[in-house]
């Protein structure tokens, strides 16, 4: 709640900047939820109240908002770049949104039972773009992949008749690794890894013995490619080798929260 903290490189400090009613170039909410750099190295920061544009050498934000008088806030869990150089929004409540940055055009994909194939969630709380450009979306219901192309969605749950089946519903966390495989963190449920080209599922948790802990809070990958994972219990890191995430830290001053 305490906005957005900038670390200066020059004079080696941090500048904070916070919403400012009165200000309308002031960031539009003090609770910071993504940050995202576009390939144009354009700055963009998801709010629990739109998203802004930041720029960096006036230092002043544009604010962006689905609904102009601010009455309806949105909250912007992720935010990604597609080839064509539009962003997408994965929010709470307004599902995924495409926003045309030439046009300042939204274009919504919210829950519809009667269109078969669309998106089944309003809420996603991750994104991830992997490198063939397919959206990944973690909910609270799910795993959800999109074709942007072919605008199609598939929901992959614990259920028995999902073509990958998850060991749990509630996604925390999602990250992609160098090869084919996509990590998926659950809350209480551990990790499992899809690989897209074999179409199989592995689980990482205590069941099967892979993982010290089955409440993962975050994955994360290292400029070495290593795969960690925050937990309840610390650290853990990912031993391709042994196929299991093992203990990352041991005997610090640390906690494991």
């Amino acid at each position: 709640n305490q906005g957005l903290n900038f670390f200066d490189t020059e004079f080696e400090q941090f500048v904070r900047f916070e919403s400012d009613e009165s200000n309308p170039n002031s960031l539009s909410n003090n609770q910071i939820r993504t940050i995202f750099e576009d390939s144009q190295r354009q700055l963009w920061i998801g709010t629990s109240n739109g998203f802004c544009k930041f720029d960096r050498k006036k230092k002043i934000f544009e604010n962006h908002y689905f609904d102009n008088s601010q009455k309806t806030k949105t909250i912007i869990n992720g935010i990604s770049e597609d080839a064509n150089n539009n962003l997408w929004l994965a929010t709470e409540q307004n599902g995924l949104v495409k926003y045309d940055i030439s046009s300042e055009a939204f274009t919504y994909y919210k829950q519809n039972s009667q269109i078969e194939k669309s998106m089944p969630t309003n809420n996603v709380i991750r994104m991830l773009k992997d490198k063939s450009g397919i959206l990944w979306l973690g909910s609270k219901t799910g795993l959800i992949r999109f074709d942007s192309k072919k605008r199609k969605f598939n929901l992959y749950r614990n259920a028995p008749n999902s073509e990958y089946t998850l060991p749990g519903n509630d996604i925390t966390s999602i990250l992609a690794d160098i090869g084919e495989n996509i990590f998926i963190a659950s809350r209480n449920e551990g990790i499992c890894v899809i690989n897209r080209l074999k179409k199989t599922v592995k689980y990482f948790n205590t069941l099967y013995k892979r993982s010290p802990s089955d409440f993962v809070y975050y994955l994360a990958k290292t400029s070495n490619k290593e795969i960690l994972a925050g937990t309840e219990y610390g650290v853990n890191v990912y031993s391709e080798k042994e196929e299991k995430f093992k203990p990352f830290f041991t005997n610090t001053i640390c906690t494991n929260y």
